[in-house]
């Protein structure tokens, strides 16, 4: 780690130099929205890479700074002053030698343009797992890139939602990445901030809930996770944390999810019942399909399924006689069921529900919206197990 932090040092002095600029420009009266929206976002990135290096006095200092830009904040001489001195400690903390050597005060700070560093990729190995981290802090980034490597991972890193589409796409296309990732490190603000990054958390999970998505945040208040754990995240992680931390959350997602997870699908309706083992197929499902429940029983037994859905109106037996039954077996008493039904009766619902059935879903149903909700259900059967 004290490697690896000497190696970090460039990145360091690069989000110190943004902070200058910002101070001056506060001293000066002329700071702009948009140097004060970068200058955050440095001072947000130095606040969790500091923190990861155990060095929690600069990590609360940069965090301080970065409460001070928050946008709704008015700026004035007292706030330039404060701003000013907690950057001096800031600098102290990340560079005591250099500080007792000569004077890195704001008066004297170089204006050289940052430069900016391109998404990285790791070449793809045979078999080896591929991680999407989506963050634009630099450091730890590059920490989890150097221990993916380590343990036989190729990573692909992109500083934007734009950068992260773009690699998504490129690697459906099967060009420079011969594959989809396997999983997706997604950095999210607090809710209310960059609200781009929430609705792809959406995107991601409604059209590619094979790919499992854990977020890493330094805001780890209820209402951010519960938007994460509500748009289907599989885990939630909050920063800083060491890159071992990060693995040793995510291999465990990555071998549940090698294996398929197997959805038994009850439907007289054959047309219907083909549709829908197919649909879940194409996502990497083991289906089993069933037009008979006199056979319901044999076949759940036979085939354990992760999860299970029912139509209501069938012959012989119904969807809610089926779903009790299923309830009143203990080892199936916690299996999600689904019913996919046309009836919208509130009485049929409401006697659905009260029998055991976790989610009443309505013919027509929308494609995306059901694989969505059923990868939902299956992430919760998956979970446990880490």
């Amino acid at each position: 780690m004290a490697q690896l932090k000497t190696q970090c040092q460039s990145y360091f002095l690069e989000q110190l130099a943004v902070l200058e600029e910002v101070a001056i420009a506060l001293a000066q009266f002329n700071l702009n929205s948009e140097l004060q929206q970068h200058g955050k976002q440095e001072a947000h990135k130095l606040a969790g890479s500091l923190g990861i290096f155990g060095l929690q006095e600069g990590s609360v200092l940069a965090r301080r700074l970065e409460m001070l830009l928050m946008p709704e904040n008015r700026l004035g001489q007292t706030q330039a002053t404060q701003f000013s001195e907690w950057l001096n400690q800031l600098q102290k903390e990340l560079q005591p030698e250099a500080s007792d050597k000569n004077d890195r005060s704001v008066e004297h700070v170089s204006q050289k343009p940052l430069r900016k560093r391109q998404q990285t990729t790791v070449p793809p190995l045979p078999g080896s797992p591929f991680l999407l981290i989506i963050d634009g802090d630099r450091t730890l980034t590059d920490l989890i890139q150097l221990e993916g490597n380590h343990r036989g991972f190729q990573v692909a890193v992109a500083e934007s939602i734009a950068a992260g589409k773009e690699i998504l796409s490129t690697s459906s296309a099967g060009a420079a990445l011969q594959n989809q990732p396997n999983l997706i490190l997604l950095d999210l603000p607090s809710p209310g901030v960059d609200e781009e990054r929430f609705q792809f958390l959406i995107e991601l999970t409604r059209e590619m809930p094979e790919i499992p998505v854990v977020v890493l945040s330094r805001y780890g208040e209820i209402d951010a996770r519960v938007k994460a754990a509500e748009w289907g995240s599989a885990a939630f992680l909050q920063k800083p944390l060491l890159p071992q931390q990060i693995f040793a959350v995510i291999e465990p997602i990555l071998q549940s999810w090698k294996h398929k997870q197997r959805v038994m699908v009850v439907d007289d309706d054959s047309v219907m019942l083909a549709a829908v083992a197919e649909l879940l197929e194409s996502r990497s499902l083991k289906v089993t399909a069933l037009s008979d429940p006199k056979q319901f029983w044999k076949t759940l037994i036979a085939c354990m399924p992760d999860l299970l859905i029912l139509d209501i109106e069938m012959p012989n037996f119904n969807g809610i006689q089926l779903c009790r039954v299923v309830r009143n077996d203990p080892q199936w008493a916690h299996l999600p069921i689904l019913v996919l039904t046309a009836h919208q009766e509130r009485d049929i619902r409401n006697q659905a529900i009260a029998a055991g059935v976790d989610e009443y879903i309505s013919k027509p149903y929308n494609p995306v919206d059901l694989v969505a909700q059923i990868t939902r259900w299956l992430e919760r059967t998956r979970l446990p197990q880490l």
